[in-house]
């Protein structure tokens, strides 16, 4: 016998009322399973994509404004780096090296301790953009700090 030739004699051996409910629970079977196994899955991949979509584009106008800053070219004069020296020698740090590089100004700093710095820093950021600190250990006491300064946008 045949899984269908099966079925057809388990059907007809079945009262009416019988075939009716198992159909009934039949239909109810396959409209649980289109809507929580293919439907909803369906509509939470979708939401999820949209809100990639949303981070992403949002990750993207981010980028491209930072490119934008990053893009423009402005630089520091001799003067702001004399004011920069002039402000740390006053602060008590003394000053090792400075020096204008592609419009950046970098200086290297020793002083007893990196509070010291830190406050110089905030200070001298009111007149240039700090771009870059890194303050060390010096083997000899107290730290070594490299600072780097953009002009004020």
């Amino acid at each position: 016998m045949t899984p269908l030739q099966v079925f057809r004699d388990t059907a007809a051996r079945l009262s009416s009322r019988e075939r009716l409910l198992i159909g009934a629970a039949v239909a109810i079977g396959f409209v649980v399973t289109a809507v929580y196994g293919v439907m909803l899955p369906g509509q939470i991949a979708a939401r999820s994509a949209a809100d990639r979509h949303t981070r992403a584009a949002a990750d993207l106008a981010e980028a491209r404004e930072l490119a934008a800053r990053i893009g423009t070219t402005s630089t520091l004069t001799e003067g702001a780096l004399a004011s920069l020296v002039a402000s740390a020698s006053a602060r008590g740090l003394k000053v090792i090296d400075s020096q204008i590089v592609d419009g950046v100004a970098v200086l290297r700093l020793a002083s007893p301790g990196s509070i010291d710095v830190l406050v110089w820093a905030a200070e001298a950021s009111s007149a240039a953009t700090l771009t870059s600190l890194s303050i060390t250990a010096a083997r000899e006491g107290g730290v070594a700090a490299d600072a780097s300064f953009g002009s004020a946008s």
